[in-house]
């Protein structure tokens, strides 16, 4: 990797000053992955070490940062920098959660600065960072699917004792495992004592304080003469379906005495932006927008999976959730690092992703896709219009029926596959580009 630049730019310093030291930046993640290196260093080598493996990147990133801030002409300091909350945290899961957060953060930003900076030495730097923290990113689930896996081993070896139990006849051998049945019941005993205190206490102290219980909460929208609704959701699990009811409902579960959702009603338009909150609130919300409503829809969505199901025409601009479409007519998309599948039958596809995947079910209209990274899989189409699918170093895969009716124009500088061409005399032309990923076509009719 050459750390260099094509001349001074203070632009693009300002933009990888955001990098550098912001609030999910890579000196953040450094000196947390640091700080929980430190923190379990005695009780827990395992997740230690890890931690410290993982606080190299983050270094490497940060000291690459600096470099080219410095060789764009400006200072790389540390004046914007804080220290937060989560620097005082002890639990394991909560600061596993916070690393994905950042990392997921980081991995947005790299791709937003790529796409705004033209220099060739920062883009390739910006697409090395955007790989190793995707990587980084599996680790710390992996990491988190395993520590919550361990809250059910004391179960577990419960039910392995059982089951000695049963397949031993000797009586001298029964009496033992009896005895430690009886010393494993009592230690469950005490724990559950324990708890029960800890639940009573915390319940008074709640009360006292005025803590926020669990609940869900319903909260109506007058949607006349309304011709837009703009929705933004940043931090948590939504999903989007459609309704009888006359109003705009959401539905909220989660912690909290309100709905967090600031409405603000402009001339012929809605807009609902979700409050800000902490990070590790698990909050999940359904909206339901009448089937009545003819209007615009446009949904802006940050770092959790949503699902929109069953609506005419959609507009969208994610970040790094997951999005599941099905039964959506017409998709205008931009998606920069979460993965996109859509199932059912699509009409109109008009979308751009960066790193995330986008896989199509089956599409029977026009499509305008571009990825960098990111792969495109359509598994049907039967195309009415001129069409175009572009991907920089993804793959383009498809899976074509005998009814499509398109012929087929390549750009490619990789390899392409084709199993048998049946399109040649077709009407519409859908045009393929790439630069270094593979074209495969395949007939599921020979």
């Amino acid at each position: 990797m050459e750390i260099m630049v094509e001349g001074k730019n203070k632009k693009y310093a300002e933009l990888l000053r955001k990098d550098y030291t912001s609030k999910f930046s890579d000196l953040t993640s450094f000196l947390l992955y640091k700080y929980e290196n430190y923190l379990f260093s005695e009780t827990d080598s395992y997740f230690s070490k890890n931690m410290n493996n993982l606080s190299t990147d983050s270094l490497a990133h940060f000291e690459i940062l600096g470099r080219l801030i410095s060789m764009l002409g400006e200072e790389p300091d540390h004046i914007s920098f804080q220290t937060y909350d989560i620097f005082y945290l002890n639990d394991k899961e909560k600061l596993l959660s916070i690393n994905i957060r950042i990392t997921k953060e980081k991995i947005v930003s790299y791709t937003k600065h790529l796409n705004e900076i033209d220099d060739k030495y920062i883009k390739n730097i910006l697409s090395s960072f955007i790989v190793e923290e995707r990587k980084n990113l599996k680790i710390l689930e992996m990491l988190q699917l395993k520590y919550k896996k361990n809250h059910y081993w004391f179960f577990f070896l419960l039910l392995i004792t059982f089951y000695l139990g049963v397949k031993m006849k000797n009586k001298s051998e029964l009496m033992f495992l009896l005895k430690v049945i009886i010393f494993m019941l009592v230690i469950i005993l005490f724990i559950l004592v324990y708890f029960l205190y800890k639940t009573i206490n915390t319940s008074s102290v709640k009360e006292k304080e005025n803590i926020i219980q669990k609940r869900n909460i319903v909260k109506k929208y007058n949607i006349d003469n309304v011709e837009l609704i703009d929705i933004e959701f940043k931090n948590y699990e939504v999903t989007y379906k459609r309704t009888n009811k006359e109003k705009l409902i959401i539905k909220q579960s989660g912690k909290a005495n309100k709905i967090c959702v600031e409405k603000k009603k402009e001339k012929n338009k809605l807009v609902l932006k979700e409050t800000v909150s902490n990070i590790l609130e698990k909050k999940k919300f359904i909206v339901y927008i009448p089937n009545s409503y003819m209007g615009k829809i446009v949904i802006t969505n940050g770092f959790n999976n949503i699902k929109i199901d069953g609506f005419n025409e959609i507009k969208l601009d994610n970040n790094a959730g997951n999005v599941t479409f099905y039964n959506v007519d017409i998709i205008d998309l931009k998606n920069v690092s979460g993965n996109v599948s859509i199932g059912g039958e699509l009409n109109q596809i008009k979308g751009s992703s960066s790193t995330g995947n986008i896989t199509i079910n089956r599409i029977y209209g026009k499509s305008d896709i571009e990825t960098i990274t990111g792969d495109i899989i359509i598994n049907n189409f039967y195309i009415e219009d001129e069409s175009y699918i572009e991907t920089t170093a993804g793959n383009i895969e498809i899976n074509v029926d005998k009814k499509s009716n398109c012929r087929f124009k390549y750009n490619s500088k990789s390899e392409y596959k084709i199993t048998k061409d049946k399109c040649k005399n077709g009407k519409n032309n859908l045009n393929l580009k790439n630069v270094t990923g593979n074209i495969i076509i395949k007939w599921w009719h020979l």
